[in-house]
Order: structure tokens, then C-alpha cells, then sequence
């Protein structure tokens, strides 16, 4: 859910919704649960019934950003080096079994500037 809840569905429908406005129909997909929520329906399900509209043309597309064009890379010069650093605190030391092989797995997507450093180690 959007709040990364769960709940279980009790099974799924397809109904069709016919938009007041356009007296248009649509085909919307519905999950069946047993609890009291209020009923949404999907992005494109709503788009498609013309409640929403993207309009494409008034975003920009972001190739790269520049130190100078913006002022937090000044203020937080730590987090914008090229390569990985360390965090504050303790050092840890981590022991393992002699058969275990280290791997490591991102988190999350690393940022283009330090892809190259990580192939490299």
C-alpha cells in the first residue's frame, strides 16, 4: 500500500466506470479486502477516466548537475566526493568464517560518479 502497510486481498475484480463528465466507460481494476478503507483507483486508471492529466511538456529532463549550480554541494562537500568515504563514529571490526565469501550489494542505486570506483575495488 502506499504507506508500506499490507493487507490481504480477498480477491480482485474488473469493473466498468463510467465517468460522469465524458460519460465515458472504462475498465478499472479493483482489489477486494475486508476492511474499511476508502476506495482509490489507480494512476492510469484515473487518467484514463481524464480525472488527471500529465502534461509532459512542462518537465525538464536532468542530465547532470553542476558543483556551482547549486548550493548544497558547497555546504555539504562530504557527501559530493567522488569517491565512497567513511562514516563517523568507531571503528568496527567485522570477523567471519573462513569460507564466506564478502559480497557486496547496494542498498539503493549509486550515483554515476561512483560507479567507476566501486567496479574498481
Amino acid at each position: 500500500m502506499w504507506n508500506k502497510t499490507s493487507l490481504a486481498a480477498l480477491g480482485k475484480c474488473k469493473v466498468k466506470v463510467k465517468n460522469s463528465t465524458t460519460r465515458k466507460e472504462n475498465k478499472v481494476d479493483f482489489v477486494i479486502v475486508d476492511n474499511n478503507n476508502t476506495p482509490l483507483i489507480s494512476g492510469v486508471a484515473a487518467q484514463k477516466m481524464n480525472l488527471i492529466s500529465f502534461h509532459y511538456d512542462k518537465f525538464k529532463a536532468v542530465s547532470g548537475v553542476t558543483q556551482d549550480s547549486h548550493k548544497y554541494f558547497k555546504q555539504f562537500s562530504d557527501a559530493f566526493k567522488d569517491m565512497p568515504g567513511t562514516l563517523p563514529g568507531r571503528k568496527v571490526h567485522l570477523t567471519t568464517i573462513e569460507v564466506s565469501k564478502p559480497v557486496i550489494r547496494c542498498a539503493c542505486t549509486l550515483p554515476e560518479s561512483w560507479k567507476q570506483a566501486v567496479r574498481d575495488e
